[in-house]
């Protein structure tokens, strides 16, 4: 199980926007995981993830709407603290 989350995860990671990075293509990260198959993921994991991919293809995730405000209180929690709710910060020039 954790082969396949492993493969599924990394091309989810790739794909994604993040705070430090955009998003790969995914002809970028299907090449990383091919680069990798064998070495950091399980080859028969990879081969198997490629071809739901061909079959099933892939919608990279919306990017996240910021709130207006500087400060928004959400309903998550915080999971090093699950008393207190998620409080997320930003503001003009911030890069989420």
């Amino acid at each position: 199980f954790a082969r396949v989350i492993s493969v599924a995860d990394a091309f989810d990671s790739m794909t994604s926007t993040r705070s430090y990075r955009d998003a790969r293509p995914i002809d970028q990260a299907v090449a990383e995981l091919r680069r990798c198959a064998g070495s950091h993921f399980d080859p028969a994991i990879v081969d198997a993830f490629l071809r739901a991919l061909d079959a099933k293809g892939w919608e990279p995730p919306k990017p996240v709407t910021l709130p207006e405000d500087d400060t928004v209180e959400t309903t998550q929690q915080d999971h090093d603290d699950p008393s207190v709710p998620l409080r997320v910060a930003g503001g003009e020039g911030t890069r989420w």
